[in-house]
């Protein structure tokens, strides 16, 4: 099987600056995937690892313990981000009707399975 090269996104770039700083961000990622109980395939929004590393590799000079830093600041700004989708989301629905709101929502659910159903046997046939 062959491999797909895929263009390098804003993340790619930014993780591999922090990994040749010295310090393994791939596996300081993982760590906190598994302390919060997410599976592997689990990404962080792109703009959340670029912001926070953007911001290391501004104070890095002052950061003590990197681990703690990253667990800390990645999680703070994770939180933050989905925060303020759900506001985004909730703000975008509040003029929607109760019955348009319940159909968008089966809508959602019904998409994930095809997706997954899909992903897992392969696609449709």
């Amino acid at each position: 099987m062959e491999k797909v090269k895929r263009e390098k996104t804003k993340e790619d770039l930014i993780l591999a600056s922090v990994y040749s700083s010295g310090f393994n961000i791939y596996q300081c990622i993982n760590r906190l995937k598994k302390q919060l109980g997410f599976d592997k395939e689990f990404k962080f929004p792109e703009e959340v690892i670029v912001k926070v590393c953007m911001q290391y590799a501004k104070d890095r000079k002052q950061v003590r313990n990197q681990w703690s830093w990253f667990i800390k600041v990645l999680a703070q700004e994770s939180e933050k981000h989905y925060a303020e989708e759900n506001i985004r989301v909730n703000e975008t629905s509040k003029g929607l009707s109760m019955c348009q709101k319940v159909r968008d929502l089966v809508n959602g659910i019904t998409d994930n399975r095809v997706k997954e159903v899909e992903r897992e046997f392969g696609g449709r046939e």
